[in-house]
């Protein structure tokens, strides 16, 4: 067998391999990209339904704002089950607080200037 033709057979087994080596790495990226990708049903399904929670929050204290013309004229800071003070101050020289004062506070609420 001359030179030229082992030359021939040696390119031809190098190339053969090389692609044989191109094939395996491209099964095995393939693979991996079929690991990674998602069906509809591998993700789970979310239901349409709006459900409706109330948090109850307790505070220690609450916030009593008192309003005149739509602004916030005076604030007071009253611990739970407390009483809210009459503010000393008036707004105008007519009119009044619209609310008992005394009733126990349980939440922050605006008393308005009537």
């Amino acid at each position: 067998m001359s030179d030229n033709k082992k030359q021939m057979i040696g390119l031809g087994v190098e190339v053969a391999v090389a692609v044989l080596v191109v094939i395996i790495f491209i099964s095995s990226f393939c693979s991996t990209i079929k690991a990674f990708k998602k069906t509809d049903k591998d993700v789970p399904s979310i239901s349409t339904e709006q459900t409706t929670e109330e948090i109850i929050v307790e505070k220690d204290e609450y916030i009593v704002k008192f309003i005149y013309n739509d602004s916030v004229f005076a604030t007071q800071n009253v611990p739970k089950g407390g009483k809210v003070a009459k503010p000393s101050f008036k707004p105008a020289p007519t009119g009044e607080w619209d609310f008992n004062f005394d009733k126990k506070i349980d939440s922050d609420i605006e008393i308005v200037w009537k």
